[in-house]
């Protein structure tokens, strides 16, 4: 495509198809770490099934039911157990009670 040579000169001999600015490059922000409710030590430290990482102690996160299409009869709230070098989530379960002599 040919170019007018006084559209060329008019603009200061700037080529009008070339961009005046450019565009700085987009980054995503670092996502924030989670906010958890707990954190639970353990009495044996062990190592993370995901991360491999040596772990002494785990977080936990809380679960709130927001949304529903039918009637349940799961409970409203729940937890959830995270390693806290990956935040991956782990099998474990949080106990409600201590354990009695009879």
């Amino acid at each position: 495509m040919r170019r007018c040579a006084t559209l060329r000169a008019g603009r200061g001999g700037r080529d009008p198809l070339t961009p005046r600015y450019t565009l700085p490059e987009f980054t995503e922000p670092a996502p924030s770490p989670p906010a958890f409710e707990a954190e639970y030590t353990l009495e044996s430290p062990l190592k993370c099934p995901h991360c491999k990482e040596t772990v002494a102690s785990l977080l936990v996160l809380r679960l709130v039911r927001t949304r529903v299409n039918f009637i349940s009869m799961l409970p409203r709230r729940g937890y959830v157990v995270a390693c806290p070098a990956c935040h991956q989530i782990l099998s474990a379960e949080l106990g409600g009670g201590l354990a009695r002599a009879v």
